[in-house]
């Protein structure tokens, strides 16, 4: 049976790196072929189905980050056994991290393929995965302060939140002080803390947002006194996707702080935070 496969020296790359990597081709007998063909593939994809009474239509947008193609061998005749074809190539410093999310994707792929006239081609395709560069990712190493805007009503529920930074690495823990300012006469049972992805995509102008707690904790209402700093951790995953803004698609974070009141509306706020697995 004949067999093509991709062997790539690592899995997770960088903006910049290298690639370098063996198309391996077995054939059980000598065959004719078209060539031993390759591309690498990184790409940026949108796509949103709207529906309208029992119609939908899918809606896709793509932006081709960056795209490599060779004929590797060929064409004429392979003898029976195995091939090995090396492959080397350069990724561009501005293509963006990998990311899978609900209605984006960002991925990088080679593909070969084997190209036999008259009859059934061979094709493999893998994905490897884009990891930030330090010295590409926008940080924000400075403290950072929210506030809620009952904050300053002394008759209204209200807190701020201090953190040591807004940009954070994944594994890490954030770590802050909660304080309330006022309790407006209400009981607080407790304050809420979600650490949440923010994805957006466009996919032919037809936008799409999705919010998704990742990780969640919360202070007991027992600790929530008016001017105590009550000092908080949410550890954040090793696996989480990077920030990034992309064209049709991007990838934020936030912490938001709900304050959960007794017989009374909820008060929260939400800061934004630049995440990065450079990992």
């Amino acid at each position: 049976m004949t067999n093509i496969s991709i062997g790539a020296e690592k899995r997770f790359y960088r903006p910049g790196d290298v690639v370098r990597g063996i198309v391996q081709v077995d054939l059980p007998h000598a065959q004719k072929i078209g060539g031993v063909e390759l591309e690498a593939l990184g790409l940026e994809r949108t796509e949103v189905i709207v529906s309208s009474g029992k119609y939908s239509h899918t809606y896709v947008s793509q932006n081709v980050m960056h795209r490599f193609s060779v004929l590797l061998h060929g064409p004429g005749k392979l003898e029976a056994g195995r091939h090995d074809f090396p492959f080397e190539y350069e990724l561009p410093r501005g293509i963006l991290p990998t990311f899978h999310g609900q209605y984006a994707c960002v991925t990088h792929t080679i593909n070969a393929n084997l190209d036999i006239p008259l009859w059934f081609d061979a094709h493999r395709k893998v994905e490897y995965y884009i990891k930030p560069r330090a010295d590409t990712v926008s940080t924000n190493m400075s403290s950072v302060r929210l506030e809620s805007k009952e904050a300053g009503n002394p008759s209204k529920p209200g807190f701020i939140v201090d953190l040591e930074r807004a940009s954070w690495t994944a594994g890490e823990m954030i770590e802050g002080v909660l304080q309330v300012t006022s309790t407006g006469g209400k009981r607080l049972r407790k304050a809420d803390l979600k650490l949440q992805s923010l994805e957006w995509a466009n996919a032919e102008g037809n936008t799409r947002d999705l919010v998704t707690d990742v990780v969640e904790c919360y202070v007991s209402g027992e600790t929530l006194r008016v001017g105590s700093r009550v000092p908080f951790g949410i550890k954040i995953p090793g696996n989480i996707y990077s920030t990034y803004n992309g064209t049709y698609s991007r990838l934020g974070w936030a912490l938001t702080v709900n304050l959960d009141i007794a017989w009374g509306f909820d008060t929260k706020a939400s800061q934004g935070l630049i995440l990065v697995n450079p990992a």
